[in-house]
């Protein structure tokens, strides 16, 4: 068993000269596909308002929403609001989407998207428009944890269950 001053050292060391390889040729020996960046976000919360369809400028469908989430002590609650957007849901994605209520409790996972935009409306100290940045979070998973008023009859429990896992294999 390795000291753990003698595993601090090892550490230390660069890892070329640990293994004999480059840092590209070692990280190249754990997998055969190219090495991608994941930046994944994970939101528990209520929508906050109902999802609605939208067009972009080029015809592709959207299905855009919000998620608050609450945070902070009793003392001094805070909601932070998430801006999300499915792209190209299929039909029975968007209506599942769409028929979701406000209030509902959502679990979502999102990839961030940063944008940057002139913002004709302000103007910064020597009179210029002011360069703007927003975050917008491309919708991948979207499960229902519970439904407002879930203890109210609703058509059916079992058609309800349907249709979300339903939409839910399709958008996985």
């Amino acid at each position: 068993m390795l000291r753990p001053s003698v595993l601090h050292r090892i550490s230390a060391l660069p890892l070329s000269s640990i293994t004999g390889r480059t840092t590209a040729n070692f990280s190249r020996a754990f997998s055969s596909s190219p090495r991608n960046h994941v930046a994944r976000l994970t939101i528990v919360g209520q929508l906050g308002n109902v999802p609605e369809r939208e067009y972009t400028s080029t015809g592709k469908e959207v299905v855009r929403y919000v998620v608050g989430h609450n945070h902070g002590t009793r003392d001094n609650p805070k909601t932070s609001w998430f801006r999300l957007a499915h792209f190209g849901p299929t039909d029975s994605q968007a209506q599942y989407l769409t028929g979701l209520q406000k209030g509902s409790l959502v679990y979502v996972e999102a990839e961030p998207q940063s944008s940057t935009f002139v913002d004709e409306r302000t103007a910064g100290p020597d009179g210029e428009p002011l360069k703007r940045s927003t975050w917008n979070f491309v919708h991948r998973t979207l499960r229902v944890l519970r439904k407002p008023g879930s203890g109210d009859s609703s058509a059916s429990p079992e058609a309800d269950a349907e249709a979300e896992a339903r939409a839910e294999a399709e958008m996985a």
